[in-house]
């Protein structure tokens, strides 16, 4: 499998799914307790690679398979602030009205939809999420 078809095929069974697919700048509008809010979502898929050594000892890399992907950004409405950063599945924000700081879980609904869990790892209680749909 190329390192393309890998990058594309963890990118859509995990996290921002469509929108991890391709490196860069997404644009999401969220539904935050009825107020609409922007994210702005930063990917980067990077794959991990070894070393092995060709025969004039040379070291040479060789790509693993495996990928990760990076995500960052900011989630602005009238009422908050929210700044994170992640890796796969996972990101961990950072409310900057209150000082708070939560993990979210991304789960992709379809090619333009993008549901936050906010912890995730919540025992007691209902979880908390947030749709996002994609607007750029």
């Amino acid at each position: 499998m190329s390192r393309r078809a890998i990058r594309t095929a963890l990118a859509l069974s995990f996290a921002a799914g469509a929108a991890a697919a391709q490196d860069g700048i997404h644009y999401f509008t969220c539904d935050l307790n009825g107020m609409p809010g922007q994210m702005v979502l930063s990917v980067e898929t990077v794959g991990a690679s070894g070393i092995t050594w060709d025969p004039s000892g040379m070291p040479t890399p060789i790509p693993t398979g495996d990928v990760t992907v990076y995500t960052a950004g900011e989630v602005r409405s009238q009422a908050a602030y929210y700044t994170f950063r992640g890796e796969n599945r996972f990101a961990d924000f950072t409310d900057h009205g209150h000082g708070g700081r939560f993990t979210v879980e991304w789960v992709q609904q379809d090619a333009n939809t993008l549901v936050m869990i906010v912890n995730p790892f919540e025992r007691a209680g209902p979880r908390s999420q947030v749709l996002c749909r994609r607007s750029g």
